[in-house]
């Protein structure tokens, strides 16, 4: 499914941004009886393309399962989106994130693949979420420049600009 963006819209969109300051939050519980504290962290969400219910898993789209959860760490436009560790043995001290492929400038304008990397990776530190429940959401990168797109009639999520033609954003649904 194509989508046309105009600037008006990722103005209303980085405008609606501004609402999901509320996404993060840290909190910690006490385990019942043994009076261990545990950090639960973020809410863990889904990142859905509402297309075909398709869930965001890293590199590429696929059917939505726990090794698709996703949280956010950060303040808006610079989130590092977390990606849910499954166990605790495959928690990473860095945690795994979304990143772009490639930092350098030249590379901006240009369509990269999303990878998974560490959060420390530079291409994984200025993510933002701009948009609503009801028009659906689109994960920037760069102040607004470089969106997430999920390659026209494949399942490979990829990095695009945002004003791309041939591979326009790809609205989702946070569930």
């Amino acid at each position: 499914m194509m989508h046309r963006v105009s600037k008006a819209a990722l103005l209303y969109l980085l405008a609606a941004s501004r609402n999901i300051a509320g996404v993060v939050a840290e909190e910690e519980s006490k385990e019942g009886g043994a009076g261990v504290t545990k950090a639960q962290g973020p809410p863990p969400f889904f990142l859905q393309d509402a297309s075909d219910s398709m869930c965001l898993g890293g590199e590429e789209f696929k059917r939505c399962s726990i090794d698709t959860l996703f949280f956010v760490v950060g303040s808006p436009g610079n989130y590092q989106i977390h990606k849910r560790p499954i166990d605790e043995a495959d928690d990473d001290e860095d945690g795994l994130c979304i990143a772009k492929k490639s930092c350098n400038e030249k590379d901006i304008d240009k369509i990269q693949e999303v990878k998974i990397a560490k959060c420390t990776h530079c291409g994984a530190k200025n993510w933002n979420i701009l948009g609503d429940a009801e028009t659906g959401y689109v994960l920037t990168e760069g102040d607004g420049k470089t969106c997430l797109v999920r390659e026209p009639g494949t399942i490979r999520a990829m990095t695009a600009p945002c004003d791309s033609e041939t591979a326009p954003y790809t609205p989702l649904q946070l569930q």
